[in-house]
């Protein structure tokens, strides 16, 4: 049986996206990027329940992030054998 889905949200254009559970428990999109702002995310967080959402740097610890994959990467793995013309010796 299949029951009717409502929207995720509604675009600036006036268009529907993504689905929402008639009973509001799952929801889902393929909106890129729609939880990098603070505010996305404390609505999402408020919607799963939360009360208090703790703010921070977002931003900022994405960029830490990608530094400690990076770190990992050239770490573990010999990039000078893979791309020889980027990481000539010195």
């Amino acid at each position: 049986v299949d029951a009717e889905v409502a929207a995720f949200a509604q675009l600036s254009d006036g268009r529907n996206e993504g689905a929402r559970s008639p009973d509001g428990q799952v929801a889902g999109s393929y909106l890129h990027g729609l939880f990098d702002t603070s505010g996305a995310c404390t609505a999402l967080l408020a919607w799963a329940g939360l009360d208090k959402v703790q703010e921070f740097d977002r931003t900022a610890l994405r960029e830490r992030e990608i530094d400690r994959l990076a770190d990992c990467i050239e770490r573990e793995i010999n990039l000078g054998a893979l791309f020889p013309q980027w990481f000539a010796p010195q």
